[in-house]
Parts: C-alpha cells; structure tokens; sequence
C-alpha cells in the first residue's frame, strides 16, 4: 500500500441539497444522499432528481462525488421501478450506489456496468468471505458492520483483492447489527429495512434477569439498549493508518450546519495527521458535543466488544446545539458560495463580434496548471442600423457569473467588436451560459468524472411476470415442515415426538436445523442427533450462528449433519465455495424480497426462507414471480417452494453489545447460551438469548408467530425457550393438528406477524 492509498475519503451526510453544499464548503471529498424513493431514511428531506444531477454536477466540478444510497429492502411489485429511477442519475454521472438488497446488486450489475456497487451497513458484513462473495456481483466497496474492531477491518484489508472498506467514524449508533433489526417493524409496523425506524431502543427497558416473573416495575426503567453517540476524532491517526478507504460521518437527518459543522472537524483532523502536525483533538470533541450529540459519546467498537460505557443507560437524549458554534459554522460555510475547499474559479474570455462574421465566445480556466478552454458559436453578427454594440456592452453581460463556480479575470481577456457590430445582448448572455457550460464540462472531463460511455448502456426488459399472485402453483413437493432448535431439551423433545409418531407424520417433518451454539456445548445434543439420523429419514442441519466474527466453523460429522441453515453473507460465500451450494439453505436474515435477489441466491444454495417481513400477499406474489421465471433463472421445483416461518418467537435484534452484561455481569466467553428476560415501559417481556461462545445477543418478540400452514412453502417452526412439554406441544399442534397449544401455550398470547399488515 502506497502512501496515497492511505488518505482516506472524507464522506459526509446530506439529507438536502443545502446539506450536500455546506458539506462541500466544509471539506467533504463526497456526500450520500437519497431521492425521493428507496432511501433508508424515509422521514429526511431527500432530493428531487433535479436536485441530485444538480449536485453530482457541482461535485465533479471540484473533483468530488457523490453517491446515491439505495439501501432499503425492495418488493417484488416495485423492482421493474429500479431501473427507470436510476437511469438519469447513472447518465448524469452518478459515482456510486449504496445497496442493501441482494437483489438490486444483481439488477444494478446487469443494468449499468459502469456504476461503482457499495455494499450497506445493512448487509451485516463482518469478514472478508462476505467481502469476498460480494465482489463478484460486483462489489467495490462494502461499508462493513459497525461492530468490528480495528483488528477485524485491517484483517480484511490484509487481503490484496479485497474491496475498499468506508466506515463510519461519527453519529449516532444502532444497538443492532444494522439490517438485523425487526423491532420498530414488529412494535409499529415501521420497518428499519424500509428507512422507517421508529428508534424503540431509544426507549427504557427493565432487566429481569433469568426470570421473567422478576419485578417489572416502571420505576426500574433504563435506556439499557440505547447506544452513546460515535466520536473517533482522536483516533483519526490509527483509522487512517489502517487503510480504511472512506471516513463517513453518520447524519442524513440533520442540519446543514451539523454537516458542515462535523465535516470541517474531521477535514482538519485528517489533514493535520497528513501534514505530521499536532492535532488538538480536545478542543475538537468540545466543538462536537456543541453539534447535537447525543449525551454521552464514545469511541465506538474499535477496541472494545461491549462494555456499559457505551450505553446511555441514564439519558437518551441529545444534549441540544450551541448556538454561538451554530452560527459560526452558518456564516463560514453554509451561507457563503466558495470557501477554501470550494474556491472560485477564474475564467476569462476572448470574444469577437466582428461584422459580417460568426460571433464566438471563448471561456478559459486554469485547473492545475492546465488550461482548459471551451469556444461556443453564435449566429452571424449584423451591421446596426441604430445603436451598434460596444466592448462595454460585451464586457457587462460577461459579467453575469452569479449562480456560477466562476470569477473573471480580466487580466488575460481579449474583447474584439467592429464599430458598426450588432448583436443582441440577450444573444450574447445564451452564448456566455454557453461557453460556460461547455467549460464546465471540459472540467469536468479532466477531471476523470464524465461518464458519455454510460448513455450506450442499454439493457433488456427485465424479465417480467404476468400472471396475478392467486395463481400460484400449490403443488405439493415432498415433505411439510421443518423445526429449528436452541436448547437440549428442545431436541429431546423432537426425538420423542418422532419415536411416538406414525411412519406417516415423521415423513411430513424433512428437515430439523439444530443450533450450532448447542452443538458447540453439548456433546448429547450431537449423540441424539445421531439416534434420529439413524432411525427416521430427515436431513439434520447445523443452523449456522447468526453473525459470524472470529469464531471458528463447526467441524462435524457429515454423516450425521448433511447441511447448513446459513444465516450470513460471510457464511454464504464461505460454504457455497467450500461446499458448493448443495444442501445450503439460506434463512430469513438473508433478505429475498424480489425474485432477482432469489435468482442470486440460487446460484449459491439449494433453497431460501422467506423474510418474515413479507405479507401474505406479497408472499404469493414472490412465489408466482419465480415460477412465472423459472426457466429465466433455472430455478428448480423446490426452488419455488421456500421455507416460512409459521411458528416462533423470532429475533428483533442481533446485537454485539450484552443485555447481562450492562444490567449485571459478563458471564465470560465460553459459557453455556442462556436466556434472560427484559421488559418495556407496558410490562411485555422480552426474551433474549446470551450466546457467550459468539459473544451475541439475540432479543426475541414476546409473543410467537403463528401462521397457518400453505402448500405454496414449506412451514418451520423455531424454537427460542420454550420447555421439552411446550416443544412437544408446539410440535403436535403443526404438525398433527392438535389443539393442546391453543390452549396452554398459545393462548398466553400469539401473533400472525406481518401477514394482513405489510410494511410500508
């Protein structure tokens, strides 16, 4: 690595033009920003299309970019949208796009070749194996999941052929793993995966404990899942050294004078470490925290997993602006139209207005050096029959540079006109806009950021299904259901339940998922395993952790587990390379909301389930979507028929901070999972699921799932904590219809999720 490679992108917020112009005036290398639709932060102000060319033109004028973030998750009804949405934006020479879903990366890929692809945040990725998989879809950059220390970025940096990584170095902070979060959407039905979060980890919470008959009550109320503000401004000398290759400062909803005012921060913060000058980074935090902070920041992940310090516990609010720094940062960038980092440019002119003759308007800049000049032509200048016009006229509407990145200088400007010229002085303004934009353009070509090859970028339709959702292929293809399992007792419960069924309901179970955590731990949870395989047909899958940092893959006996329920990006493109895609099953944390993203994942495992934040209706649209396609694809027949979750108390949050560990004690790395219980400001208690071998918390929904049955997917029910007799319930209630749940566990509370009620 050179040390040119090591100067980072400065990236800040916009969440408005004037957000994106403060930005710019402050010393941002580029901005982020959404239109008007598929942004994940639905309730900003956003940007018109007009607004966003607008923008991209002015950053590539002073050698800046500016991407546009599309990291939301995308329906099946709205996907043959992407396309017309992107076009002018691609054309008009948009650097970058920020992605969530799968299946966009795989549309944006086909579609527009020449547009950088930036995996989000959202997408959870915590290794190189993510990075890598990602990179054949075109990947260049991937913002990786806040939670990684500095030792796990610059591993992944290690690796020569691995994509620039932009992390976050300032703003507020998810408890979640970002795009792991269903709570905002399971309390409110505002999805965070749709730009709509509702922040409920914002809210007070009680810790109970291994009880969930503890206490609960409101006086023992505390922001236990609210995360301090990010702030590395001191430690801006080790993120740059380590190669990161882009700095982003979090903040779309706020103010221009927070975009500038933070930008401007870390601009000298950078600078400084650069130009081997002592930075003052005290006096930087002091400034910050005057810029709506949240009380209380910290440094972030970098060093540390999780620790209480870096939750609010006591206060989750912000502690308010200082206006005396507000104004300050108005006046220096947000009201003046140049400033050191976007400094006028002088332009001079030659013009002639000779009688009889063409009139021609050159207009002429220095850029490093360089002289870049643009000559637009006009129509043919006239005898005046009265009033000829003057050098004075011409020099007066040359004059008019207002609104522009230009000053005149007069020094090397040349003004020829016959004595008896005429030509009209509205003639002569068309020509100075002219020239001034063929002299924008020729800048911007030189300064490598003009794109005319993108306009030849012309694909074909996107394959389209015509059919309506309610006709669906409801054939059956072999077995029914499939159970997932977190606990010993849970397992031993499926056991018994098979060995006192008939032949007939066993076969309708294919499949059990069995937790890799409990296999980690238990060396009986691995012998009953081997009693079922031996004595029923049905496939036994290790289910895969949720978020895979530093822990080691399992090392099993293939005889006794034939697959894998993957549960990660990084672990997708670890096995569908070690394995091939062969008895891979992807869960519902990897995200197919759209039959393009379908199509990418079959080309990488054997099945998917379905996300959970999916109507019903939506659901039946997908599914006929991907028959309609399946010779399109190559999808296979059970391909079409994905797994559902119908029963479960599913995750909220997967989170790297630790519920027991800020309310109580860490219990150490190595233990034994285990569940505590939290509880909200309305006493609904909350499971959540302490794995120390991962260091991983899981917060599961209070109530659990119940959907009916449909041959159109394959139903799973997930176990979380429930006893051997509730499993055993659970089990005969799905799977042999009886009613016994209905009446003990179920009727303690039970939800149908987003069936009747999709998201926005």
């Amino acid at each position: 690595m050179t040390e040119n490679d090591r100067i980072p992108e400065l990236l800040s917020p916009a969440g408005s033009f004037a957000s994106a112009m403060a930005a710019f005036h402050a010393g941002a290398d580029a901005v982020y920003l959404a239109g008007n639709r598929f942004g994940a932060r639905a309730y900003a102000e956003n940007f018109s299309e007009d607004d966003i060319i607008r923008c991209i033109r002015y950053a590539h004028l002073y050698s800046k970019k500016v991407y546009l973030t599309l990291n939301i998750l995308i329906k099946e009804s709205e996907i043959r949208e992407i396309e017309g949405f992107m076009r002018p934006l691609y054309e008009a020479g948009l650097d970058g796009v920020i992605i969530q879903d799968l299946g966009i990366v795989s549309l944006l890929h086909d579609l527009f070749p020449h547009l950088p692809l930036h995996a989000s945040t959202q997408m959870s990725i915590t290794g190189y194996d993510g990075v890598s998989f990602l990179e054949k879809y075109g990947i260049s950059r991937v913002v990786p999941a806040r939670e990684l220390s500095l030792n796990e970025i610059e591993s992944i940096i290690a690796h020569e052929d691995a994509s620039e990584l932009e992390c976050f170095i300032h703003g507020a902070m998810c408890y979640c793993y970002s795009g792991q979060c269903l709570f905002s959407s399971v309390l409110g039905g505002r999805s965070g995966n749709r730009g709509r979060c509702a922040q409920p980890c914002r809210l007070g919470y009680e810790y109970l404990g291994e009880d969930p008959s503890g206490s609960k009550n409101g006086n023992d109320l505390s922001y236990i899942l609210s995360m301090k503000d990010l702030c590395t401004v001191d430690r801006i000398s080790e993120l740059t050294d380590a190669g990161i290759a882009s700095f982003k400062i979090e903040g779309r909803m706020k103010s221009p004078e927070y975009s500038a005012g933070v930008t401007s921060v870390y601009r000298k913060a950078i600078d400084d470490h650069l130009s081997g000058i002592d930075h003052d980074a005290k006096k930087d935090v002091d400034l910050l925290k005057g810029l709506y902070m949240r009380t209380g920041i910290y440094e972030g992940y970098y060093d540390t997993r999780n620790t209480r310090d870096m939750i609010t516990v006591t206060d989750p609010g912000y502690s308010g602006n200082d206006q005396d720094t507000l104004n300050r940062i108005k006046e220096e960038f947000v009201d003046k139209a140049f400033t050191a980092y976007t400094p006028p440019v002088p332009v001079w002119f030659e013009a002639e207005f000779v009688t009889g003759k063409e009139a021609l308007l050159s207009a002429s800049c220095s850029i490093n050096g360089d002289k870049i000049s643009y000559t637009s032509k006009g129509n043919t200048v006239d005898k005046a029959q009265k009033s000829p016009i003057s050098e004075s006229n011409v020099s007066d509407q040359l004059s008019k540079l207002s609104g522009t990145i230009f000053i005149r200088d007069t020094e090397n400007e040349s003004i020829k006109v016959s004595d008896d010229a005429f030509y009209p002085l509205k003639g002569i303004g068309e020509l100075r806009r002219s020239a001034l934009k063929g002299l924008e353009d020729s800048i911007i070509a030189h300064n490598g950021l003009s794109y005319s090859e993108r306009s030849k970028d012309r694909s074909s339709e996107i394959s389209k299904s015509s059919a309506n959702f309610e006709n669906v292929n409801t054939a059956s293809h072999g077995f029914d259901h499939t159970v997932s399992v977190l606990s010993l007792d849970q397992l031993k419960a499926v056991y018994d339940f098979l060995k006192s069924s008939s032949t007939d309901d066993t076969q309708r179970l294919g499949r059990i998922y069995v937790d890799e955590s409990l296999i980690a731990y238990s060396s009986e949870a691995v012998n009953i395993c081997r009693k079922i395989k031996d004595s029923f047909d049905i496939d036994i899958f290790i289910a895969l952790i949720p978020v895979r940092r530093e822990n080691k893959r399992p090392e099993t006996d293939p005889r006794i587990f034939t697959g894998y329920l993957i549960r990660s990006i990084d672990d997708l493109g670890y096995y569908s390379v070690e394995t091939g895609k062969t008895n891979l099953i992807t869960d519902s944390s990897i995200y197919v909301w759209n039959d393009k993203a379908a199509s990418l994942i079959s080309e990488n495992a054997s099945g998917f389930t379905l996300p959970n934040e999916l109507s019903g209706k939506e659901i039946k649209s997908l599914i006929n979507a991907l028959i309609e396609n399946r010779d399109i694809y190559g999808f296979s027949d059970s391909f079409c028929r994905p797994e559902r979750v119908v029963y479960g108390k599913i995750s909220l949050m997967r989170t790297a901070n630790c519920v027991r560990k800020t309310c109580y004690k860490c219990k150490g790395r190595g233990s034994e999972p285990e569940f505590v219980y939290i509880s909200d400001r309305k006493d609904v208690i909350f499971p959540v699921y302490t794995d120390c071998g991962s260091c991983l918390n899981t917060i599961c929904n209070s109530a659990p799932l119940d959907i009916p049955d449909d041959d159109s997917y394959i139903s799973r029910s997930e176990f979380t904590d429930e006893s051997y007799s509730d499993t055993v319930d659970i089990l005969e209630y799905r799977i042999l219809g009886t009613k016994r749940a209905e009446d003990t566990l179920l009727n303690k509370g039970k939800t149908s999720g987003w069936s009747k009620r999709p998201v926005e």
